[in-house]
């Protein structure tokens, strides 16, 4: 006889567990499960890319410890996937033979590491980090390694980059825009973004992606991978041997098994702004779901605001998700990079910039107010300028709150 609850949790991410928190809180007695895929706890996933020189214990980035789920009433499946969704009597079928009934459901199944797909590149030789046991495996694969080659430069491969190289690898990082982090970054920043890099003893190469990676010959004394960085189009002047070969081309969503359930999809599952899916009674928040608008997120915060609505939708209220102000930051080689509400439009905002100190700001304006901003190395003041981006001050007065020179 399978177990009926009132609601389930597919997913243990930033929206899962703050659904689960906020559905706890709302309604303390219904029947609640969160089912993960992974074998531990659920945890801060954006700490393992931080955190690869110094490692971590198996549930040290714990969302919440072993001690909250039994008083909470909340039960937790580890280890086990979803393998089919059957809206029509409402039950899941589980990988380990079981099935689980639901009354309400949020789909919160993230995403996967995107892959690069062209002829010349062995995918099983390219490593990737999004899971726990994936940054242990890479920890494990750098004990016996001196070189990396790390293509995408978002923050993942920033961040990866930075960690490699203060493990002792020589590390290659290819970017495929004219300048590290172009999306996320001012011209300025970048530079600066570069330097540090280069601090570390990181090679850049710009304009360059992932064009061949495969197995050197047997028994030749070079690191067993041979790799190219190139234009797309061809091989490149990029020519490398590495021992590891990591991608940070982003997510893809997993929407496989709402697709297989009839669920509205396009490049995630479709929601409206109530994060409601097209059947009924099933919600989906966080890397997996695609908005009215055609956004997808991407972003941890974003995630956690997304689960904390639908779990207020699920217990029956009326709550509707607008983006807010996020912020996005990261270190290299000890400096600390910023951005909030970077637009995606630059050139249609006036960008202010300021630069004392080793601190740098760069302010994105429309019509005279604050729409965003980049920060470099002002950890100290770092949730003022998330506050001035929000509040939409005006310039003046925002140089003011955090003055510089």
């Amino acid at each position: 006889m399978k177990t009926r609850y009132s609601y389930v949790i597919v997913g243990a991410g930033a929206a899962g567990m703050a659904a689960a928190r906020v559905i706890r809180e709302k309604d303390a007695q219904a029947p609640l499960l969160v089912i993960s895929d992974e074998d531990r706890l659920p945890y801060h996933r954006t700490k393992l890319s931080k955190n690869l020189v110094e490692g971590f214990e198996r549930d040290e980035f714990a969302l919440e410890g072993a001690e909250f789920w039994k008083p909470a009433g909340v039960d937790l499946m580890t280890d086990v996937q979803v393998l089919g969704i059957d809206s029509d009597t409402r039950t899941l079928a589980l990988s380990d033979g079981g099935e689980v009934g639901f009354d309400k459901l949020l789909l919160a199944t993230g995403g996967r590491p995107r892959l690069p797909r062209r002829y010349g590149i062995d995918t099983d030789e390219l490593v990737v980090l999004r899971t726990a046991a994936e940054a242990e495996a890479l920890m494990t694969a750098c004990e016996g390694a001196e070189s990396a080659v790390i293509a995408g430069d978002g923050v993942l491969g920033v961040e990866l980059a930075d960690q490699l190289a203060r493990r002792g690898l020589r590390v290659v990082l290819g970017t495929r825009s004219a300048r590290p982090m172009e999306k996320r970054l001012s011209a300025r920043a970048s530079k600066l973004l570069a330097t540090e890099l280069a601090g570390l003893g990181v090679e850049l190469q710009t304009g360059a992606e992932l064009v061949r990676v495969e197995q050197n010959r047997p028994g030749v004394p070079l690191p067993k991978l041979s790799v190219s960085l190139g234009n797309g189009k061809s091989h490149g002047e990029g020519e490398y041997n590495a021992d590891i070969v990591a991608v940070a081309y982003g997510i893809e969503p997993s929407v496989g098994v709402a697709e297989q359930a009839g669920l509205a999809v396009d490049r995630g599952i479709l929601v409206d702004d109530r994060l409601a899916t097209s059947v009924e009674g099933i919600y989906a928040a966080g890397d997996c779901a695609q908005h009215p608008d055609g956004s997808m997120t991407g972003v941890w915060r974003a995630a956690d605001a997304q689960g904390t609505v639908a779990g207020l939708n699920l217990v029956g209220e009326t709550e509707t998700w607008r983006s807010p102000v996020f912020l996005l930051k990261f270190f290299v080689n000890d400096t600390m990079f910023c951005t909030v509400n970077v637009p995606q439009d630059p050139e249609q905002y006036d960008l202010v910039e300021c630069e004392h100190n080793d601190i740098y700001q760069g302010w994105y304006c429309l019509e005279g107010k604050v729409r965003g901003v980049v920060m470099v190395n002002d950890p100290d003041r770092l949730f003022e300028y998330e506050a001035v981006v929000r509040e939409q001050l005006p310039l003046e007065q925002a140089q003011e709150r955090l003055k510089i020179c």
